[in-house]
């Protein structure tokens, strides 16, 4: 081999070597130092958006840093990593700067503060009284500035207080509208005038006092409204406003064919008795009477309220003003029954109030359970209906904290030939039907029209199979 080449072989190993033992040739004996890595810092508020008063709290962790400084909505040294609950009264940025041996590095966290909505509470007490009587508001808001009566009465009113309505002589609606920075809220009480004098298990469970007049020309259905043919019961020469109910009959059924009188599946009985005890009533047929289940039954509830009360505000009604439009209950027969339950625990529509349901039949577990329930429900039931023998696991799931009533009636007892029309007939000649008459009227005057002397009748009885009573 010629010796030039020889030593560039020589040279280009040995270089190879230096660099795999020491990273770089040089003259003599060393090493090269690693860069310092710089610090890193993360900073992380949960929630990012909260009401004045509430609280967010900041997550913090930094890696490298020798020292940490914070800032803008807080400051002082911090630890390299840290959880703290912050406060702001106004929308604040926390930052936080740290530093090493590599440098420093800062991040920041935002926190966007809200006003808080207000809250109102507004009640009437007693909430049903004798005419020439009076009853006391009782109402209290937070976060608000200024509240403004309407209705029945007027004026500007404190954020919180009491005052009496003077002796009354016809029923009232009590609207106090609340405003502050983070918005306006409204409530209602209303104040009923008792139909006549002391209840009794008789009266309660008989026509009541007040002349009762119906109609249907001029009642608008909303274009898209998912009910027809409404037709109004209203009692005649009273002294209202007065609560509402909604109708609507089950799987098939057509109110506007009822049977010969006293029949067993005559449920429109349920309109001349109620009204004649002080009730406005509206009985509808669903968009699809043939084919229509429980939740399209339920949406006809729900437009029905609306359009209920659009009713009573109409020029020309026959029940122009006389509807305490924000206290409604929703009442049907199986399907209808069902849907009444459903309407409830959707929960979409605040002027339902309370709930009567007869022989209720939901015919579709997705629409069931009613943990959400909120509103006063009665359920009626017969033992060995034959559609259906579910009624105590539905009311069951009705919350513990929810008024609700159960009654289901002993078949022995009853005179029905079929369980399932046990509650359709409140007029009716059967044993039972007088104290199916009594639950109604009383379930109603008690949780919406507000009369407590109607209580002494949500007791057992010997024609029932099963009753339960949650106040």
């Amino acid at each position: 081999m010629h010796p030039s080449i020889l030593r560039s072989l020589l040279l280009r190993g040995a270089l190879s070597a230096c660099l795999l033992a020491l990273g770089a040739c040089g003259g003599g004996s060393g090493s090269s130092t690693p860069a310092t890595p710089a610090p890193t810092v993360s900073v992380v508020a949960s929630p990012t958006s909260i009401n004045s008063g509430a609280s967010s709290t900041l997550t913090w962790s930094s890696t490298d840093a020798s020292s940490c400084t914070a800032s803008g909505g807080w400051s002082g040294t911090k630890a390299a990593s840290g959880v703290l609950a912050v406060m702001p009264s106004a929308t604040a940025s926390y930052s936080l700067s740290c530093t090493g041996a590599g440098g420093s590095a800062q991040a920041s966290a935002t926190v966007t503060v809200s006003a808080a909505p207000p809250t109102l509470t507004l009640s009437a007490s007693p909430a049903s009284v004798a005419s020439g009587s009076s009853s006391t508001l009782t109402w209290a808001s937070t976060n608000t500035t200024a509240c403004t009566a309407s209705g029945s009465w007027t004026g500007t009113q404190p954020t919180s207080g009491t005052s009496s309505t003077g002796a009354l002589s016809a029923g009232a609606s009590y609207t106090l509208t609340c405003t502050g920075a983070g918005g306006s809220v409204n409530k209602t009480a209303n104040v009923t005038i008792q139909t006549s004098g002391a209840p009794t298990a008789t009266s309660a469970s008989t026509l009541g006092p007040l002349a009762v007049q119906t109609y249907t020309s001029g009642i608008v259905v909303p274009s898209g409204a998912r009910f027809q043919q409404p037709t109004i019961w209203y009692p005649a020469g009273g002294a209202g406003p007065y609560p509402g109910v909604v109708f609507v009959p089950g799987y098939t059924s057509d109110y506007l064919n009822p049977k010969t009188p006293l029949d067993e599946t005559d449920v429109i009985q349920w309109a001349t008795f109620l009204a004649s005890h002080g009730f406005v009533v509206m009985f509808i047929n669903s968009a699809n009477i043939a084919t229509d289940g429980p939740p399209q039954k339920m949406n006809a509830l729900l437009d029905a309220v609306d359009a209920f009360a659009t009713e009573a505000a109409r020029s020309g009604s026959p029940i122009s003003g006389q509807l305490q439009v924000q206290n409604i209950a929703v009442m049907g027969h199986s399907f209808g029954g069902a849907a009444a339950l459903f309407a409830a625990n959707a929960g979409s529509n605040a002027r339902i109030s309370a709930v009567v349901a007869l022989s209720p039949v939901p015919n579709n577990s997705s629409f069931g359970p009613y943990p959400n329930d909120t509103v006063p429900s009665l359920v009626f039931g017969g033992q060995g209906d034959p559609l259906y023998t579910g009624f105590q696991g539905e009311y069951n799931t009705i919350p513990s904290t929810t008024a609700k009533m159960l009654a289901i009636f002993n078949q022995a007892n009853t005179g029905y030939s079929t369980m399932h029309n046990i509650a359709r007939n409140p007029l009716g000649a059967h044993v039972s039907d007088p104290l199916v008459a009594r639950y109604g009227l009383s379930f109603l005057e008690v949780y919406l029209a507000g009369d407590a002397r109607y209580q002494q009748f949500l007791v057992t009885d010997p024609l029932l199979q099963v009753f339960s009573y949650n106040p």
